[in-house]
């Protein structure tokens, strides 16, 4: 009865704590930024990232109390359950929602110096099975971005993928000299996605980052915020891409594709 009790105890302050965060959370997001505030009061998206974000950290508070009542294998294996668990939960929401949290997810399953195990497995099939944009969205984004319809760039365009990522999707056309191409595409509507979920990641960090076990939550937002931006950049993909070739140009075992910089901008890569 008295380990009972202690447990029993130990949980009921763990909740508050976890229900405490949760407010400081949001007092944080509404006194340092109103704009911020606003954003989370009102974007469902970002609401959805940080209720789940703190339930994870929650779940790993409690584990934490509990585990001082068990046998530490029995701890040991508890936690690594509780780690598969979680991945899970992220691994679904990363598919649902897509934008930049599948593209967290993608550089999560990566990155074994930084996570528990459990989510390296689960996050990796994220690597190959990003959603299908439909056909009609990314028609409509080619012609904005080069300002024409698309019949008067391209002699064939390819309307299914042939390859759909977090951020892009790729597909195949000819010019009308016949030069074979590639199209990558920037998902419509992405980079704002990936701003509020950067910002998500980031307030995540601040206020949970300790909480779980063998993961630096705050260098995971440092990088993902920096590397991501950087990938919705195709002027300056171009640009490396040039670079690129001009260093192995003498090596015929590497192939660099030509960038066609007419059909090309900050949003459209054409290869």
């Amino acid at each position: 009865l008295g380990h009972a009790g202690r447990l029993i105890h130990r949980v009921r302050e763990d909740s508050a704590v976890a229900a405490r965060e949760s407010e400081r959370l949001y007092r944080l997001v509404a006194e340092t930024s109103p704009a911020v505030g606003a954003m989370l009061r009102s974007t469902p998206r970002m609401a959805r990232i940080v209720k789940e974000g703190v339930r994870i950290a929650a779940s790993y508070r409690i584990h934490s109390s509990t585990a001082a009542f068990l046998k530490p294998t029995v701890a040991a294996q508890k936690l690594e359950s509780l780690h598969a668990v979680n991945a899970e939960r992220l691994r679904d929401v990363c598919m649902e929602l897509g934008g930049g949290i599948l593209k967290a997810g993608q550089f999560l399953s990566c990155r074994v110096d930084m996570l528990p195990e459990a989510y390296v497995t689960h996050l990796a099939c994220l690597q190959d099975q990003a959603p299908t944009i439909p056909i009609e969205a990314i028609r409509a984004r080619i012609e904005q971005e080069l300002g024409r319809p698309i019949e008067e760039v391209y002699a064939a365009f390819d309307e299914t993928p042939l390859a759909t990522a977090s951020l892009a999707q790729v597909h195949g056309a000819l010019l009308h000299d016949g030069t074979e191409v590639v199209i990558k595409v920037q998902l419509p509507g992405v980079d704002r996605l990936v701003q509020t979920d950067m910002m998500a990641l980031r307030l995540l960090a601040d206020v949970v980052g300790d909480a779980i076990p063998g993961t630096d939550l705050k260098t995971i937002a440092a990088e993902l915020g920096v590397s991501v931006l950087v990938e919705l950049d195709y002027e300056q993909e171009a640009q490396n891409t040039e670079a690129f070739g001009r260093l192995w140009a003498d090596d015929p075992d590497i192939v660099v594709p030509r960038v066609i910089g007419a059909w090309s901008t900050d949003r459209i890569l054409t290869l």
